[in-house]
């Protein structure tokens, strides 16, 4: 009889609550969820099972950072994808601003270089510059004009807010301190990708990496 009142109890509760903690909550007590959940969330929440970290291997040291495919899944793809071309493999930094931010990406060598194709903005606000170490990609003025120019904040930039797509930040004091080594031509040797299941990561993605290799390619 108090089991029968318990799970009434939480079919009524789980009516009323539209929390997707609680639905994992009752899922796992149950063995069924009880709460829908949205396309979007579940889609969100796949994301963010991978578990995506980068190392950037530079002159200098090691750069680690979390990526957030759950708040910039197109974003973090991008990145991904290119690093498994090693796009950035012996590039240069060629902006630095001192106690300000990093920037590479560029493989003409005259700041202009891109990947061949453009992405779209994907502006979060759980993912802004209110702290330093914020990796987000660079592009010009127009929206949707972001490629493979990222760059890397040394300090709080909360004016770049909504402006700039904003995928990653670093791990730890120490990566932030190499972070602020880095000089006009110091060079990327390696960005190593991983996570769980980092090797099917791309496969949400097979249209736009389709595309994004032919372009790539092309270049």
């Amino acid at each position: 009889m108090k089991k029968i009142i318990a799970i009434i109890t939480l079919c009524i509760l789980a009516i009323s609550c539209n929390s997707v903690q609680f639905a994992d909550i009752t899922e796992s007590f149950l063995g069924e969820r009880l709460v829908n959940v949205t396309k979007e969330q579940k889609y969100k929440a796949k994301m963010a099972s991978y578990k995506l970290e980068a190392k950037i291997i530079t002159n200098k040291g090691d750069i680690n950072l979390f990526l957030y495919p759950d708040g910039a899944p197109e974003t973090v793809a991008n990145f991904v994808f290119l690093c498994s071309k090693n796009f950035y493999d012996n590039m240069k930094f060629h902006r630095v601003l001192p106690n300000n931010l990093i920037q590479i990406g560029d493989n003409k060598g005259d700041t202009t270089g891109d990947a061949g194709y453009f992405i779209k903005d994907e502006i979060t606000n759980w993912l802004n510059f209110d702290k330093a170490g914020m990796i987000a990609m660079a592009k010009n003025s127009n929206k949707d004009s972001a490629s493979s120019q990222f760059f890397i904040t040394l300090t709080e930039k909360q004016d770049l807010n909504g402006r700039y797509t904003v995928f990653g930040n670093l791990k730890t004091k120490q990566d932030l301190l190499v972070a602020k080594s880095i000089r006009v031509g110091d060079v990327i040797k390696d960005i190593q990708i991983t996570g769980v299941n980092v090797n099917d990561f791309l496969n949400n993605f097979k249209p736009e990496v389709e595309q994004w290799n032919k372009k790539l390619l092309d270049k």
